[in-house]
């Protein structure tokens, strides 16, 4: 009888005790190749740094079409363009209209004004993306991608 009320004791102690958290990622300075460097702001596409491979090495993008392959700075590919953006709109905003105003295919719509949005074949993806942005009916946008998370190590 006294073990387990030692027991239920220790463990209700044990539980009570918050976990300790530390500020500081154990494989910071390690060289794991599963090591992530993105921020979540990469992670969401939110960020207009796309960099692709060239004859010259990598560099940062100027032009981007459908089906090109995106890499990190290091040149490692991580994602294929699939020519979509993914939008979300004001609330009142009509997807349809929106989409031939904005001289693309609406794919997908749902009841939270969230879009995705394709582009034709061969058009500047980035050009699209900025007048996207620049649009006072869009909350936010990004560029749909293909991630590549199958390939081998």
């Amino acid at each position: 009888m006294k073990y387990s009320a030692i027991m239920v004791a220790l463990g209700v102690t044990l539980l009570a005790v918050p976990a300790m958290a530390h500020d500081k990622n154990p494989f910071e300075n390690s060289s794991d190749q599963y090591q992530q460097n993105a921020t979540r702001a990469d992670f969401l596409g939110l960020n207009d740094n796309f960099y692709v491979k060239t004859d010259k090495g990598v560099q940062k993008a100027k032009r981007l079409i459908q089906g090109e392959q995106l890499v990190t700075e290091e040149g490692e590919p991580f994602a294929t363009l699939t020519g979509k953006f993914v939008v979300k709109v004001k609330p009142g905003v009509i997807p349809a209209t929106f989409a031939a105003d904005a001289g693309l295919r609406l794919d997908w719509q749902n009841d939270t004004q969230l879009l995705i949005l394709a582009a034709s074949e061969g058009s500047d993806l980035l050009a699209l993306l900025d007048k996207l942005k620049q649009n006072s009916q869009v909350e936010r946008v990004k560029l749909d991608r293909a991630v590549l998370k199958q390939q081998p190590m």
